[in-house]
């Protein structure tokens, strides 16, 4: 309620000032602006903007982990496979080697 309107409803003009600055301070304090919002949707937007830089760096530590997993598990399997490799060469070699040696003494 404004001022001039307590005044015009019989109000005396001094109780008319404090009413209308006690609901204009009540108001002020309890009500937001939009210069208020507006603050509030910039702090909520930078925020949000810390938050999703934290998140892709986030992403990308946890992507070069996994990178380097592979790594370690296809050096593995490839040393695994020349190590299958290798002694499945010798095993042939052997089996060769008797078989050459059992036409000799045969």
């Amino acid at each position: 309620m404004s001022f001039d309107r307590l005044k015009m409803a019989g109000i005396d003009e001094p109780l008319a000032r404090a009413h209308a600055e006690a609901l204009r301070d009540a108001l002020s304090e309890a009500v937001a602006t939009k210069a208020d919002l507006n603050d509030a949707v910039a702090a909520l937007k930078a925020d949000m903007t810390d938050l999703k830089r934290h998140v892709d760096e986030e992403v990308k530590r946890v992507e070069r982990k996994i990178d380097q997993l592979e790594n370690k598990m296809d050096n593995r399997f490839e040393i695994v496979s020349r190590e299958l490799i290798i002694k499945g060469a010798g095993g042939l070699a052997l089996v060769s080697s008797l078989m050459i040696g059992l036409k000799l003494f045969h």
